[in-house]
This record gives C-alpha cells, sequence and structure tokens, in this order.
C-alpha cells in the first residue's frame, strides 16, 4: 500500500500550507481534521485542506515527513472549511490565519523545545568533559552546561532564555549540539481544554435500600442517613456528600453492599446558568411585522439564499420578528446565528430570546472562559443547541444545517475585525461574512437597522437584496423629541466650559424628583482625553502610536494611558516639551462626567459602563440587570 498525501494549512507565525504523508497504516484522515505536523525541529498543529493530494515524490525527489499526531477527526465541517478559504482569499490573508478564527478555545498541542546533557558529560572547576577529554567552550556555553548539570534533569529551552538571557542563546546550543555535548528535541505539551468531569454517586437498588434501613440505623447512623439522602436524591454528587459530612469510608461501606455506584458525569460550563428560562411563546405580532414574517417564511420553507434588508425604525419590533423567524427555522429542524455588534448587547438578546427557546440558546463571546467557549462550541458542533447569540466571531460557530443568519444593527463598525498590528493581519467584516455563510448554507439572512448601511441600502436597490420594512412603532408610539444644544453659548465654569447645559440640569433634576431613571452617553471613557500645556500648546502623546494619552483617574494614583497600544505611565507635574508647569486636563471622559453629577446632584446614583467597568465576564449583563432593578439612577456609558 502506497502513502497517501494530504495539505495541511498551519496558523500563525508560519501561515503557509505544506504536503505531508500519512503512515502507511493509518486509516485516511479526513478534511478539516486537526493534525500535528513536524516543522523543521518542533511541532506545530494545522488543519487538513486537502486530501488524496497528487504528488510524484520520486520526480521532486525530496523527502515528504509523515504526519505525527491526529487530535480530532473532524474538527472543521466542509461547510466552514470553504467560508475560510473565501475569507482567506477576499481578504488577502493566510488560510491559516482564517482557520483560527473558526476554532475552539484550547484545542491545540503545543512544541517546545528540552534541552538535555550527553552521557558522560560532566562540568567540573570551569571545565568541561567529556570522556576524559576536555573540550573548549567559551563562557557562555559553560554557563549553559553549569545550568543543566545544577538541575540535574533537562531544561526548557525557554527556561533558559528566562535565566541566562535570549541574546545569542540560539547560537551558543547549536554550537555545543554540534560538538556532541547536549541534546535538543521536541516534545508535546498538553494544554488543550478538555470536558469537566464530576464523580456522582447513584443509588442502585431503592427496594433493597429500604430494607436495609432499619438495620443501619441501629448498627450505622451515618450509612443510615446518607442512605437516606440518597432515596430522595438517586443521583448526587460526591463533593457534595462531602460538604454535608460523609466520609469516604460511610461511602465506601454502602458501595461494598451493593446499594450505590460511582459514575462519572460531564458537567456543561454554562454562562447562562443565572439567566431563568422560561419557555413561553404568547407572541402578537402587529400587521406589519405580520406582514413581514409571512414573507420570509416563505423563503425558509424553500431551503435556499435569500439576503433580506429590514429597514424598520426605532421601537418597531424587529427583535420579535427575528424571535417568530427562529422559531420557523427551529421548527423545520434547521439552527439559527443571531449576531450582535456588541457584547453588551448579546447578553440583552439571550435574555429576550431565552424566554421563548430556554435551554435552545447559547451564547459565543470572547468575555467567556476557556472551559465555558469550548463547551459552547462542542454543544453548538453535536446539535445539544441550535441558536447561537454573539458578536463577530459567532458567525463561524460550528452548527449543523443552518436556515437562519439575523446581523442586528447591521450598519454598525463593530462587525469590522481590525488587525493592523499584527504580523498577520486578518481584518474582514463579519457582516459580509455572514452574507457567504448563508449563501453557502443556502439560508436566509436578515440584515437589520433602523439607519441601514449605504452599501446594503444600495444593494436592495439593485436588488441585490430584498428590501422589507417596518414603518411604525408597536402601539403606534411617537418617535421621542430630539433637542440639539449649542454648548458654545452655554456660560463658563472656572474658565471652563460648563458639562452639562442648562437644559440637560432641569431634565436631570426633574427625572430624579419624579423618580425616573435616565441614560446618559459620552463618546469617551476615561477622565479626559487628552493633556495639554498652555504655555507652548503640546499635547501629551504615546511615543509608539502618536495619539494623545488618555487621563485616568484611580482610587491611589492617575495614570496617562494610550487606548491604541495600552501603554500607559504617571501623569507628568510639567511638560514633557517646554518644562512649564501649565498643564491642563482637556476634554470629557466618562470618569469625568460621573464626577460632575455626583457634584452637582447629591444622593444621585450613577452606574458606569464602559470598557473599564465590563472588563469581567458577565459585567454588561450584571451592570444592566442592576439598572433594571432600580439600583441606580443614571446608566452613564460609552455604547450601550
Amino acid at each position: 500500500m502506497s502513502k497517501r498525501f494530504i495539505q495541511v494549512a498551519l496558523p500563525p507565525p508560519l501561515a503557509r500550507e505544506l504536503t505531508y504523508s500519512t503512515p502507511i497504516d493509518w486509516e485516511p484522515i479526513c478534511l478539516g481534521a486537526l493534525v500535528v505536523v513536524p516543522v523543521g525541529k518542533q511541532f506545530i498543529t494545522g488543519i487538513v485542506i486537502k486530501e488524496n493530494v497528487d504528488f510524484d515524490v520520486q520526480s521532486a525527489d525530496i523527502r515528504i515527513r509523515d504526519v505525527n499526531q491526529i487530535l480530532d477527526d473532524e474538527l472543521i465541517t466542509d461547510e466552514i472549511l470553504k467560508l475560510c478559504e473565501w475569507l482567506a482569499e477576499y481578504y488577502l490573508a493566510s488560510l491559516g490565519s482564517a482557520l483560527t478564527l473558526a476554532l475552539p478555545p484550547g484545542v491545540t498541542l503545543t512544541s517546545k523545545r528540552i534541552v538535555s546533557l550527553k552521557e558522560n558529560v560532566r562540568f567540573l572547576n570551569g571545565n568541561v568533559f567529556q570522556e576524559n577529554c576536555i573540550k573548549a567552550c567559551d563562557v557562555d556555553e559553560k554557563k549553559i552546561i553549569e545550568q543543566l548539570v545544577v538541575s540535574s534533569s533537562p531544561l526548557k529551552v525557554t527556561t533558559l532564555q528566562r535565566r541566562l538571557g535570549r541574546d545569542g542563546l540560539e547560537k551558543k546550543l547549536l554550537s555545543l549540539k554540534r560538538h556532541g555535548l547536549i541534546n535538543v528535541v521536541p516534545y508535546l505539551v498538553d494544554e488543550r481544554n478538555h470536558p469537566r468531569k464530576e464523580l456522582y454517586l447513584q443509588l442502585i437498588d431503592r427496594k433493597a435500600a429500604e430494607t436495609l434501613m432499619p438495620d443501619l440505623l441501629t448498627r450505622a447512623k451515618r450509612q443510615y442517613e446518607c442512605l437516606q439522602y440518597l432515596l430522595k436524591d438517586i443521583s448526587v454528587p460526591y463533593s457534595k456528600l462531602k460538604d454535608l459530612g460523609y466520609s469516604s469510608s460511610v461511602v465506601n461501606a454502602l458501595e461494598k453492599k451493593g446499594l450505590i455506584k460511582r459514575l462519572t458525569k460531564e458537567i456543561i460550563r454554562d454562562p447562562l446558568a443565572h439567566i431563568d428560562a422560561v419557555g413561553e411563546f404568547d407572541i402578537k405580532l402587529t400587521s406589519d411585522q405580520h406582514q413581514v414574517v409571512n414573507l420570509l417564511t416563505q423563503v425558509l420553507e424553500k431551503r435556499c439564499f435569500h439576503p433580506a434588508l429590514l429597514f424598520g425604525v426605532t421601537g418597531s419590533g424587529k427583535t420579535i420578528v427575528y424571535v417568530e423567524l427562529v422559531r420557523k427555522a427551529l421548527s423545520k429542524n434547521r439552527s439559527a446565528i443571531i449576531l450582535v455588534p456588541e457584547i453588551a448587547l448579546a447578553w440583552q438578546m439571550v435574555r429576550q430570546f431565552m424566554r421563548y427557546f430556554s435551554k435552545e440558546v447559547v451564547v459565543l463571546h470572547s468575555q467567556l472562559s476557556r472551559g465555558e467557549r469550548y463547551d459552547t462550541w462542542h454543544q453548538l458542533r453535536d446539535g445539544r443547541a441550535k441558536v447561537v447569540i454573539g458578536a463577530r466571531s459567532a458567525v463561524f460557530a460550528p452548527l449543523n444545517d443552518v436556515g437562519l443568519i439575523v446581523v442586528d444593527e447591521e450598519h454598525d463598525a463593530s462587525y469590522k475585525q481590525e488587525d493592523i498590528d499584527s504580523n498577520f493581519p486578518l481584518n474582514y467584516n463579519a457582516r459580509d461574512v455572514a452574507v457567504k455563510r448563508a449563501q453557502g448554507s443556502k439560508a436566509l439572512i436578515v440584515l437589520g437597522s433602523a439607519t441601514p448601511s449605504l452599501e446594503s441600502y444600495s444593494n436592495a436597490k439593485i436588488g441585490k437584496y430584498t428590501l422589507y420594512r417596518l414603518s411604525k412603532r408597536v402601539d403606534n408610539k411617537a418617535l421621542p423629541v430630539v433637542n440639539v444644544v449649542d454648548m458654545t453659548r452655554e456660560p463658563f465654569q472656572k474658565k471652563q466650559r460648563t458639562i452639562f447645559s442648562k437644559s440637560l440640569r432641569l431634565k436631570i433634576t426633574d427625572r430624579l424628583q419624579r423618580n425616573e431613571q435616565i441614560v446618559l452617553l459620552q463618546n469617551r471613557r476615561g477622565f479626559s482625553p487628552y493633556i495639554n500645556c498652555s504655555s507652548c500648546g503640546e499635547f501629551l502623546k504615546c511615543a509608539s502610536c502618536h495619539i494623545s494619552l488618555t487621563v485616568h483617574r484611580k482610587k491611589k494614583n492617575s495614570i496617562l494611558k494610550c487606548h491604541y497600544c495600552n501603554f500607559s505611565k504617571p501623569i507628568p507635574s510639567t511638560c514633557e516639551s517646554c518644562g512649564a508647569e501649565d498643564l491642563s486636563f482637556d476634554g470629557v471622559g466618562t470618569q469625568k462626567v460621573e464626577d460632575e453629577l455626583v457634584k452637582q446632584f447629591p444622593n444621585i446614583r450613577v452606574i458606569r459602563m464602559d470598557v473599564d467597568t465590563t472588563g469581567w465576564k458577565g459585567a454588561h449583563d450584571d451592570l444592566v440587570e442592576r439598572f433594571r432593578r432600580r439600583e441606580a439612577d443614571v446608566l452613564l456609558g460609552t455604547q450601550m
């Protein structure tokens, strides 16, 4: 039997496709499989993108290396593989970079190198000996040998870099290897995520247990109590019994009597466990909503690609249309993807959808833990969940038979992934990728917005998309009155223009007196967007990015921070250009607005919602829920 050849896409920093052979005794490797392959002196994880590659080894006069290991037979579906191939070609990126977007977290193996001394090598009195011969080594090489002798075990190259520095270390290792003093070999570190397992105790025979209960009551009271607990709940986590004070000896005794058995269960790390799933379906549609849903339902039943632009005014009930369309898709045993531009919106959308679809709904975004994303990804791949809600990355969710994709607020710039700092930049628009995925899945895609993007509206006008309208608000409610205030006419306070106009101050006071809540938007976070020197007019800028540094107020001390590269430093007391002490904090950020609210409105309760206050998992959902429970008078934020 001859060898088979496959093509493997490798992730950055290699970001290229290489050909490998499979060992003769192996079964054929499927497309989309996750494999470990040798590259140079290390091992790298890659994705199989072509099978049965036609390759004449003899005419090429080269040696093709074997695949080292198969980690997952079919990690990437054919549909997602084709989508990533299109993305790589369309956005001029490597296929390896594109495929990393579709991988679940923590599925790859990492290759590291270890250094060990060869046999009969000793280090004594500053000299290196091998088989009674003194080897000529320079000072740096002797330091490496000394580290290996002192540790008395192999060391990672990264450990040597940390102890001795990176400069010139690779050359020294190569020299020592050529002299036959050390071995440098790669090895695989398994840092992959795995399903979370928990030990459970389960009652085997209820009748036998009840028969034995009187005897245990007199002879082994702890066993009696433990068994009584298990009779109430047949399967109980072992950890729970330990917390209740039942020792391992009690459990072992019941197990020997044949009353209970141990079993291991997979525990799903569910980020939505704290949300009550109702599963109701009392939806009343307006006439406009009913018309749109009927038209789009006909498209769903045809199982064909159909791009629809839903142009609905604010408050027209676009979300209810999405809910009804998801219900129709699920009734056809098809799955649905709901994209939102911000993580904060994802949590709000999840709460709305879980009211109707209960545990069919999962959320997928970057703020989840690795374990939660791993479990969610596998729930989708295995078909245990059929509706995914998330930001950009959710467009690559491993759902089977996608029938509906919704891109809410399709005009939002947050759908654009910008990665210009990377050596292997991957920039894409998740809205356009969603359209391409819908085309490959023969699915209905709905682009919803009250203010559609120019390109989407143009596509609708020329017939590339079909335009649907929701021109009225639910219950014919009037749109809110918008007042534009010219801040240049507002009076100064302490030589600075006031943050709040007179009109806004009066309205805030009025709403507080009426016990109503307030939402304030400010488009910059931090305290002040820049520091200006009044003497020379210079702004303090980031040395790397050449953009102004933002002032951030902390409890102990304030700092200057670059919102582009995350560089930070203390605030100087004098101008770095002219040495003057006349520095002013110009501009308004959310922190300054919060300070002014507290100063001008005593006892006001403020929740600030920006990048600085939502860095932890579930923060968006928690802050909005606190506001909904009326724990604050004002919700202040950048984008909500």
